[in-house]
């Protein structure tokens, strides 16, 4: 969660890969600097992650036509850090969603939404 480039912050955007327990994923920032402090927003599509440590496992059937699009969940993370002017986090607002369907287009989807500030 607080996993933060800080020797990057001194571009306004950039892509960065980044290794945490979601494995090996390309993270957006956007960076903005306004009276000494820098706010960061940090974008995670953990769908895209690569090397993931855990499994997923299911009793559903196959799919009869394998393919991304058919992974039955998605997830992605925005996370908005506010610093001061010598890189201590200040604020730190994070909004993640969870969507999930287990059985594709054959049953209910389901969404999860979390909002946590610090």
């Amino acid at each position: 969660m607080f996993q933060l480039k800080l020797n990057s912050l001194r571009r306004q955007s950039f892509v960065a890969q980044e290794t945490g327990v979601y494995g090996k994923c390309n993270v957006q920032y956007l960076v903005t600097k306004a009276n000494n402090n820098t706010n960061v927003k940090k974008i995670i599509n953990f769908s895209t992650c690569d090397s993931k440590l855990g499994q997923q496992r299911s009793n559903k059937p196959t799919p009869t036509c394998p393919s991304r699009y058919q992974d039955g969940s998605m997830s992605h993370s925005v996370r908005n850090y506010n610093l001061d002017e010598m890189n201590v986090i200040q604020y730190l607002n994070i909004i993640g969603t969870v969507e999930f369907q287990p059985f594709q287009a054959l049953a209910e989807y389901h969404h999860i939404f979390v909002n946590q500030t610090f």
